[in-house]
């Protein structure tokens, strides 16, 4: 097993107030690699209507990979497959049989661009075109490449099986744009260990490291300067122009990037406000300003990001108290009982027992 590099900035929850951001609440997902959902459930045996109906969908809209979807209910769903088939690992058998071009422009993307650094930086920028709930990490240091994926949605469940299936989706994506000779030094889950870790080990063939951090698949940075061979100068930018016009459609709101920057720098240790200031291309004045007509504060919304980290790993995870407030960036397990005590009536080890007792209630 390696030693994960130091954090470095990345190449690129809610607290129980008024300000919490609405339109969180309502991020969307494509179906893309979920409509593999549906084959993967009868391969278990499973009949997958039922499960769908329960969650408010039909097979019919999963056959269409631009079909968008609640990302709290494609959670919901992932969570109630694991559970009916009584497979840990649900996530990531659909992960594995998804493929880059599932995610739409971004893996179009993928496939023309020249280099897999080029690629991997096009998938950060474009990945909220197929993904409003989650955001891509990378990250390069001493040689060692991270790349990541992290929920940055509040309040979702089965965060587990969806990390699961996005890391190999990002195992497929680095195969398929580098070829059979690549492999990962290790895979980071930030789950908990399954009771059977033999899939993981067959599917990503690397030592595996659950109960982290972070989800990453970490390789050697030498990989960035690979040659991609499907690599297209004029179709790249074809696409590049097409996913521009798609973004100005989108019209995102200044205000709904923040707990994403947020959530990604406070990973990497680099979220002070003129650090995530920078990330959103404005001045550290512009930032406080706009977060104040907005009814908030930079310190709020930190606050927001970090109550939400710390409840996905408290659930979705077995790390100590200690090791998620040095994830938090506390100085001290002190320091983040307080402030979790503050935002919950509670200190996080008898709010995680309640989470467990909740779970195993019949």
């Amino acid at each position: 097993m390696v030693t994960t590099p130091p954090k470095s900035p990345v190449s690129n929850a809610a607290v129980r107030d008024k300000g919490a951001n609405p339109a969180r609440e309502d991020a969307l997902i494509r179906v893309g690699p979920m409509g593999q959902i549906p084959a993967v459930l009868w391969t278990l045996g499973i009949d997958p209507e039922p499960i769908f109906s329960d969650i408010g969908y039909t097979l019919e809209q999963f056959k269409d990979p631009d079909f968008r979807i609640s990302y709290k209910k494609n959670g919901q769903l992932l969570a109630r497959c694991a559970v009916e088939s009584g497979c840990e690992h649900f996530g990531l058998l659909t992960g594995q049989s998804a493929s880059p071009s599932q995610l739409g422009p971004a893996g179009y993307l993928l496939r023309s661009a020249p280099n897999v650094a080029s690629a991997l930086e096009d998938l950060l920028q474009n990945l909220d075109l197929h993904d409003e709930g989650g955001s891509i990490t990378l990250s390069t240091s001493n040689g060692i490449t991270l790349l990541g994926y992290t929920v940055h949605q509040p309040e979702v469940e089965g965060i587990d099986q969806i990390y699961d299936l996005a890391i190999a989706l990002g195992c497929n994506i680095m195969r398929t744009l580098c070829g059979p000779a690549w492999i990962p030094t290790e895979i980071t889950l930030a789950r908990k260990k399954p009771r059977n870790t033999r899939p993981y080990k067959n599917f990503f063939k690397t030592p595996v490291r659950f109960n982290a951090d972070e989800s990453t698949i970490v390789f050697p940075g030498r990989w960035l300067d690979h040659a991609i061979a499907s690599a297209d100068e004029f179709l790249h930018q074809h696409i590049e122009k097409e996913a521009n016009t798609l973004h100005r459609l989108k019209q995102r709101r200044f205000l709904d990037r923040i707990p994403e920057v947020l959530h990604q720098g406070l990973l990497r240790q680099q979220f002070s406000a003129r650090e995530i200031s920078l990330q959103l291309k404005v001045n550290e004045r512009t930032l406080h300003r706009r977060l104040k007509a907005a009814g908030t504060t930079y310190r709020n919304e930190l606050d927001k990001v970090r109550l939400a980290l710390s409840r996905n790993l408290l659930t979705n995870t077995d790390l100590t108290i200690a090791e998620i407030a040095d994830t938090l960036a506390y100085k001290g397990p002190s320091a983040f009982i307080r402030a979790f005590r503050r935002w919950q009536g509670e200190p996080p080890q008898s709010w995680r027992q309640q989470q467990i007792r909740k779970s195993t209630r019949p």
